[in-house]
């Protein structure tokens, strides 16, 4: 909604209601929704048991569900728009400076302007981690048994290979919202990354710059959620945890690399990109 605002101000000015942009993004809400959940339900089917049958169906509501509870909240703040004020690009309001030194200061300080935005792509990522270190931690202490303890009782008592699966998409879930989060951020700062380029800065920093941010963002989720991962295993696990602590902590230090390694991986394209900003056409359209 932030990168549309100009286009919810032309349809307001164009004579559109609250109500009727708030319609149409939920409209798009519940579209993708269904795409997901159709998706979804085929992935449900394939991965499951073969008692998993007519269950799988159900992955389609909660996903329509899903899609348009999260598109509540982005549709009520465009509705508060009004069309002139949609138009203008956003501006933050102006805050203390801080003094940076650094190429890595500058990349946290971007991190810490959006945190409406940064912290949502942590904690997508945060949630395929701490998945991911769960199950590791299974594998590696535990050799994916856990019978006769309370995590046995809360969880399957051995890992299939569809529950690897399933963790690997979600970190990879995960990791994608974190690179669009990244690339979004980027977009919007093409101005300001024009700017940088103009006063002399190399295609060299503005990549460190680009790769600085997704280190932060990635092991902000993958810190997070290798913490939450390792905090269950010690509480649901903790009669069958003696000898077993540095495997553990392991598995979420190897999770946490792992989610760092795909965002870095995948920042590849857009850092890229950043050899193809031309100053003087981006600080004239601005």
């Amino acid at each position: 909604m932030r990168s549309r605002r100009t286009e919810i101000g032309t349809l307001r000015c164009l004579g559109w209601s609250g109500g009727e942009v708030l319609r149409l993004v939920l409209a798009e809400r519940a579209l993708i929704g269904l795409a997901a959940g159709a998706v979804g339900t085929v992935l449900a089917y394939v991965l499951g048991q073969p008692e998993a049958g007519a269950k799988s169906l159900l992955v389609l509501p909660v996903a329509l569900l899903l899609a348009t509870a999260a598109g509540l909240i982005p549709a009520w703040l465009a509705t508060r728009l009004g069309p002139m004020e949609a138009v203008r690009p956003p501006v933050t309001a102006v805050r203390r400076a801080h003094p940076v030194h650094s190429v890595a200061g500058l990349a946290m300080l971007n991190l810490l302007r959006v945190r409406g935005r940064t912290l949502p792509g942590a904690a997508g990522l945060a949630l395929g981690v701490a998945a991911f270190t769960v199950l590791l931690a299974l594998a590696l202490a535990f050799r994916g048994e856990v019978a006769g303890s309370l995590l046995g009782s809360a969880v399957v008592a051995q890992a299939r290979e569809a529950d690897y699966l399933s963790v690997a998409l979600s970190l990879l879930l995960g990791a994608a919202g974190a690179i669009d989060v990244l690339v979004i951020s980027q977009r919007e700062r093409a101005a300001d990354l024009a700017v940088l380029r103009a006063t002399g800065w190399t295609n060299r920093e503005l990549a460190k710059l680009t790769l600085y941010e997704g280190i932060g963002l990635a092991l902000l989720g993958g810190l997070s959620g290798a913490g939450a991962g390792l905090a269950g295993v010690l509480t649901l696990g903790r009669g069958v945890l003696h000898g077993h602590l540095f495997p553990v902590a392991g598995a979420a230090l190897l999770a946490t690399l792992a989610a760092t390694a795909l965002v870095v991986a995948a920042l590849t394209v857009p850092i890229r990109g950043l050899s193809r900003i031309a100053p003087a056409h981006l600080l004239a359209a601005d």
